[in-house]
């Protein structure tokens, strides 16, 4: 067994390294998607209000008790209809966006749980390894003073 002192050295630095700077990337990316959610909450919301406007409107209409002739009852009705659609097509959107924003969410958190691992693995071989030294040391001394009484 070689008696000198030696540096700490954890060989799977370089993936440790690599690990915290996809959690830096994923990071950036839960941010992005949670952007994203917003940004589709807020469309969904404003094709709901237009949906809700054109019903009001319509239901004001039928309450004044005036005749609302048919070619102008059709067009709110389409209108109505593509409102509809519209809607339907952004909720969708949005829970596009949230399953993505759920994924990358797991996905940073897994890489976190495995970022920590790693760093307790370290920890517990830096001492190991400090453990090792100073039981190094302590031989070269206890070598080193039976050399002196001899």
């Amino acid at each position: 067994m070689d008696e000198r002192i030696k540096p700490f050295a954890y060989r799977p630095a370089a993936v440790l390294k690599k690990d915290r700077w996809e959690g830096q990337v994923l990071g950036a990316e839960v941010g992005r998607a949670r952007r994203v959610v917003e940004e589709s909450r807020r469309r969904e919301q404003e094709a709901l209000d237009g949906v809700a406007q054109t019903e009001a409107e319509l239901r004001e209409l039928c309450a004044t008790d005036r005749a609302i002739s048919l070619e102008r009852r059709h067009i709110l009705d389409l209108f109505l209809r593509h409102q509809h659609a519209v809607a339907a097509v952004r909720q969708h959107d949005r829970a596009s966006a949230e399953g993505v924003y759920a994924q990358v969410l797991q996905q940073l958190e897994s890489k976190h749980r495995g970022i920590k691992a790693m760093e307790n693995h370290e920890q517990r071989k830096r001492h190991e390894h400090e453990g090792e030294q100073a039981r190094v040391a302590f031989k070269a001394q206890d070598d080193a003073w039976l050399l002196r009484r001899r």
